[in-house]
């Protein structure tokens, strides 16, 4: 049996524990990337190699409260350090807070026996130092889960779990694999074997007197008896279809856009963690802005410092250079508004599926690169029962009926809701949706009113076709293809109806 140069690195990692199990997600050799790993066990248990066994692991997510926590501080964490050894009064608490974030500080607080009298809030010397360390190691949990998607910290997992959208606890199965004595057997018997012949060992002549692995010139060609599309692609042009029969027309845009109609053209602040290079592919180049632009970066500094009529803006300066970075667009939205700003009467429904960009590192919920659906319209009478009736009919006609909407926050809509259905037993939150906020629309021209939803298409495949890993998605194996082709058969019918 013929190994290629992944199995037999992976083989050889193995080797150094023949008797023990070891999780995939621990094996980092450095010849190969985590994708490399995972199709080189997937042969490897194909071809009866190793030994596999499925084990249960419960993992954690930051939540969008989460993910700002971590930036900005927790709001009990912010709250104490205002109140300080001094005391504060609520009134001064509540406006360096913020109605939403004061009133969860003092909920936390609370628990801690720390309440206002005469509207004056003061913490004793040694409470203050206790909660000061309570606090900090919330904090820090919540930088282990970031990391490492766990926490050793269990007493404030646990309150970070009861708060709503902060943490969120998944379960996957992970595959561990121990080598069978027959592989080990085939490493002792190659020796070291040349897999890839490199410049160095051209240019030292270590290549001579070594065993080259063979390959065979003139294989069978082997017919596949199956010409469909990949599992992906074909849920690309199913969702296609479904945008276009209910009347949507498909748009598109750029992969490289400016801050500019990517982050302030939607009303989210140039302090906002999305904004980060953690979260952001930026480039080195700066865009030649139109005089377009530049008018529109006066209106959106406006509008972000002072607001608009009956709304209140950010109040916080607004630096014409951070919305001049170019960047790779981090979601389709930035489609949506170009579009409408260039259609600001009449009546338009718009779709994509289209690519997006996040700085995240690749692992089994996680891609730098995926497809963000989205759609929107445009109609004096939405409302948030119109929106809310065709995410239901969209869904429904993927045979999703058990839709539930979650009250939620974005920065540019207004109501805004969160997506979750039941799919396969599984509870799962598919995306979000919302009213554009007049803060957004008015500052385009627009007087009519945007109804928008969106979801990534990849974590969708993955809950749809029963996946663990979101890397098994580009997965092209055959087999893999052809499991998979009787759940696509089924996805069709449910689909026509």
């Amino acid at each position: 049996m013929d190994l290629s140069r992944n199995e037999n690195i992976v083989l050889r990692e193995l080797s150094r524990d023949p008797e023990k199990f070891i999780s995939e997600d621990s094996l980092n050799p450095p010849e190969i990337d985590r994708r490399g790993v995972a199709s080189a066990v997937s042969y490897l248990i194909k071809k009866g190699l190793v030994d596999l066994q499925l084990k249960e692991e419960e993992r954690y997510d930051l939540g969008e409260e989460g993910k700002t926590y971590l930036s900005s501080g927790l709001p009990e964490q912010n709250a104490i350090r205002l109140i300080g050894a001094a005391g504060t009064t609520i009134e001064q608490l509540k406006n360096s807070l913020g109605s939403q974030e004061f009133g969860i500080a003092l909920a936390q607080i609370a628990r801690s026996g720390v309440k206002p009298i005469g509207g004056f809030i003061s913490i004793d010397y040694e409470l203050l130092k206790k909660l000061q360390d309570e606090y900090e190691k919330r904090r820090l949990a919540l930088m282990e889960i970031e990391q490492s998607g766990r926490c050793s910290d269990l007493a404030a997992l646990e309150n970070l779990l009861r708060r709503k959208n902060v943490v969120v606890k998944k379960t996957r199965s992970i595959r561990e694999i121990r080598i069978k004595p027959e592989a080990l057997a085939m490493l002792q018997n190659q020796g070291d074997r040349i897999e890839v012949l490199t410049q160095e060992m051209l240019s030292s002549g270590s290549w001579k007197g070594k065993e080259f692995r063979p390959y065979e010139l003139n294989p069978p060609v082997q017919i596949s008896g199956f010409n469909f599309l990949h599992p992906l692609s074909f849920m690309i042009e199913r969702i296609r279809d479904i945008f276009i029969s209910m009347g949507f027309t498909e748009m598109h845009g750029n992969y490289v856009e400016t801050a500019l109609w990517n982050m302030d053209a939607l009303f989210i602040p140039q302090n906002h963690p999305a904004r980060q290079l953690q979260d952001t592919f930026y480039l080195e180049e700066k865009p030649a802005l139109d005089d377009r632009d530049r008018l529109f970066q006066g209106i959106f500094r406006k509008v972000h410092e002072n607001g608009i009529r009956g709304y209140s803006g950010w109040g916080s300066s607004w630096e014409p250079s951070e919305s001049e970075r170019l960047l790779l667009r981090t979601h389709t939205t930035v489609n949506t508004i170009r579009y409408f700003a260039e259609h600001k009467s009449g009546q338009h429904a718009i779709f994509s599926v289209d690519r997006v960009f996040r700085h995240e590192n690749m692992d089994w919920k996680h891609l730098p690169e995926l497809h963000q659906i989205e759609g929107a319209v445009m109609h004096p009478e939405v409302s948030l029962g119109t929106l809310k009736g065709i995410i239901r009919e969209f869904y429904s006609k993927l045979g999703i009926e058990n839709i539930e909407f979650i009250p939620s926050y974005y920065p540019y809509t207004e109501p805004s809701m969160d997506i979750v259905a039941e799919i396969n037993s599984r509870e799962v939150e598919l995306g979000g949706s919302g009213i554009f906020r007049p803060e957004v629309l008015r500052p385009l021209g627009i007087r009519q009113k945007v109804m928008a939803w969106g979801m990534g298409l990849e974590r969708f495949a993955m809950l749809y076709y029963n996946l663990d890993d979101i890397r098994e998605i580009y997965n092209n194996d055959l087999e893999w293809l052809k499991t998979y082709g009787i759940k696509l058969s089924a996805l069709k019918k449910i689909s026509k109806n």
